[in-house]
């Protein structure tokens, strides 16, 4: 959905999505430390590569927070408050590798925040949410907010990264988006830049080819795009083809690999029916 922002954004000529974010963030290197041999690396760092997953970041995530604890920022994040396992430090060459890191969608929040002075969550709420019809989807992971949580299976909680975790939706709104960015409905993207959004930027080690967020597989003319999330109480999934107004979203009420194994294969399954049987 961030992704999807800053796609919008650059199409609005609010945002260049290959200008050095330390355009943006100045003091971004100083915040993580960047080691000596690694500096000539800042202006490699990009949205574009940031949201594409191939601007050398590693980790992959933070750890969930009481909604009772004091709110984190971006910038704490960035300067490590989450300890050494958590690190938001450049640690390949800029463009030379693809690795799934929500570390690197917490400085692309801060980017888009900076670019347009405005906060991540009405940011995203005005340009993807609200245009879609998205009315049980909202980013929203801030002490006292009122996003819906998982008060039945546990304590309160929500990830402090919310550019790159703090999305709260239903399988329907998810299979609504999808299908709406893929048909680019009534003009949300032109196809200009519907084809960014949906450019293979890079491949993981794992196989996954990554547009801008979302994760892309050329499929003969068509090309499914899909993303994945999940926490201990639950895994989603959503699947959609570009050029199509076909969507599939499904949740499972446990998270870990039960949760996968139960949602990855179906959906899976039903867009390949869609595919072969020409039904998108």
């Amino acid at each position: 959905m961030v992704a999807t922002c800053a796609v919008r954004l650059a199409q609005a000529g609010l945002l260049d999505l290959d200008v050095p974010v330390v355009e943006y963030v100045p003091e971004w290197p100083k915040l993580t430390r960047l080691p000596a041999d690694r500096k000539e690396w800042v202006r490699g760092v990009t949205p574009r590569r940031l949201l594409s997953h191939s601007a050398g970041f590693v980790t992959r995530g933070f750890p969930q927070r009481s909604l009772c604890e004091a709110p984190i920022t971006s910038e704490q994040i960035l300067e490590g408050c989450f300890g050494p396992e958590h690190d938001c430090r450049v640690e390949y060459e800029p463009g030379t590798r693809c690795v799934y890191s929500g570390a690197g969608f917490v400085l692309a929040q801060l980017a888009l925040e900076r670019a347009c002075g405005r906060p991540i969550v009405g940011l995203v709420a005005d340009e993807v949410f609200g245009p879609l019809g998205l009315d049980h989807t909202r980013l929203g992971t801030v002490v006292g907010d009122l996003a819906p949580t998982w008060p039945e299976a546990g304590p309160r909680r929500h990830f402090p990264a919310v550019g790159s975790s703090g999305l709260f939706s239903t399988v329907v709104d998810l299979a609504r988006a999808w299908s709406a960015i893929g048909k680019q409905k009534d003009g949300f993207l032109s196809p200009e830049w519907a084809s960014v959004l949906f450019q293979p930027q890079g491949t993981t080690d794992n196989g996954f080819t990554f547009g801008l967020g979302f994760a892309v597989a050329p499929n003969g003319t068509a090309r499914v795009f899909k993303h994945a999330g999940w926490c201990d109480e639950a895994w989603v999934a959503a699947e959609g083809i570009v050029g199509s107004n076909y969507a599939i979203a499904a949740a499972a009420t446990v998270g870990g690999e039960v949760g996968r194994a139960s949602v990855l294969p179906l959906i899976g399954a039903v867009t390949q029916f869609v595919l072969r049987t020409n039904l998108a």
